[in-house]
């Protein structure tokens, strides 16, 4: 396979290599930043922008949503919060609504360096030789 962008062999390369956690961690981040792309193309009045981008996070919530391992407790509690943001998502996407769209850039940022914590103290433990290797 030909790359013609190194960026996007290394990028490929990265998401091949990376652990569930660090997956996750990769899906919050590419949400958040296509929701910071819609906030400010609403606000610049693109809808075709504000649209696509509010599309492609709708597809990773969705990503997040399936991914969830409801062997434990608070998967149920996170699949509840998931479905709220798709179904909110929908509802700014109707109506560009910037403001309406702020709280769910909050919150999946809240997300995105929740797990930038778990990654790091999940690498820090296995160095150290302890790790139960699990996440939700």
């Amino acid at each position: 396979m030909s790359y013609a962008n190194p960026y996007e062999k290394y990028r490929e390369n990265s998401v091949k290599t990376a652990s569930q956690g660090e997956l996750t961690l990769m899906l919050f981040e590419g949400c958040w930043k296509f929701l910071k792309k819609a906030k400010t193309a609403i606000i610049e009045k693109n809808v075709s922008e504000a649209h696509n981008n509010l599309i492609k996070a709708q597809k990773i919530v969705l990503e997040l949503m399936n991914s969830l391992n409801f062997n434990y407790e608070i998967s149920h509690d996170l699949y509840s919060v998931y479905d709220y943001i798709y179904r909110e998502l929908i509802k700014i996407n109707m109506k560009k609504d910037a403001e309406r769209l702020e709280p769910i850039i909050e919150i999946i940022y809240g997300y995105y360096e929740t797990w930038k914590e778990v990654i790091k103290k999940d690498r820090i433990s296995k160095h150290a030789g302890v790790s139960d290797g699990g996440y939700v």
